[in-house]
């Protein structure tokens, strides 16, 4: 029986091509993610009838998060950027170097409000980590596939930093 060669299974729809070749970062765990509130419009935030999860894939291999939820915080404000060190999911979840240019990551919408974000960040360890725009309103269990380019200082292959 022929072995399956991992080009194979990390050829689909890809949206992030970075140059960085190296050992995946912090292990390879996903180590934070950041979610940026636009500030255009005052009913942008969203109250606990709504809820974000994230799902990051690195070729056919996925991972979703819990619910974001800073427990001690209202998160989602209008302008608000938050933080979430623990979300479920993917808290254990770990890439090797190979996939690190092959990722597609997707906002999760849940409940009836709607939430109006301008970005997520997803951080693999301190340095490494990549910038989603969220391009629009997300509501009523909605999956939407972001647009995601390198945010560390390397040039990534579509020429963004």
């Amino acid at each position: 029986m022929k072995g399956i060669a991992w080009e194979d299974v990390f050829a689909a729809d890809i949206n992030v091509n970075c140059t960085r070749k190296k050992n995946a970062p912090n292990g390879g765990r996903v180590s934070r993610i950041v979610t940026h509130t636009s500030s255009e419009h005052a009913h942008a935030k969203m109250d606990e009838d709504g809820a974000i999860r994230v799902e990051i894939c690195f070729g056919l291999l996925c991972c979703t998060t819990t619910s974001l939820d800073n427990v001690d915080k209202n998160d989602f404000e209008v302008g608000a950027t938050d933080d979430f060190m623990s979300f479920g999911g993917c808290d254990d979840w770990r890439m090797s170097e190979f996939v690190l240019s092959s990722l597609t990551v997707s906002a999760i919408h849940e409940g009836p409000d709607a939430w109006l974000g301008d970005a997520l960040e997803v951080y693999f360890g301190d340095d490494d980590y990549i910038v989603c725009e969220m391009n629009g309103w997300i509501d009523n269990d909605e999956k939407r596939v972001l647009e995601c380019r390198c945010g560390y200082t390397e040039k990534c292959v579509d020429g963004k930093e």
